[in-house]
């Protein structure tokens, strides 16, 4: 479950994540970019069953924020 919320980041409502995105909607998740001390940046391959980009390389590693998670 997800909190789907608005462009100012008010909780619309508590949906399935798969349904959020599927439809687009917005709801929060948590990201981090790492770096190393000679400023370069990790780089990964996301996995061929990711809905989303499936196989493109990011360079953000997070997930989903559970409900009620600050």
């Amino acid at each position: 479950m997800s909190e789907r919320v608005d462009e100012r980041d008010r909780v619309l409502g508590v949906v399935d994540r798969a349904e959020a995105e599927r439809r687009r909607w917005m709801h929060r998740i948590a990201t981090t970019i790492c770096r190393d001390p000679g400023r370069r940046i990790l780089v990964l391959r996301r996995a061929e069953q990711h809905t989303r980009f499936p196989g493109h390389y990011d360079v953000m590693v997070g997930g989903a924020v559970n409900v009620g998670e600050s």
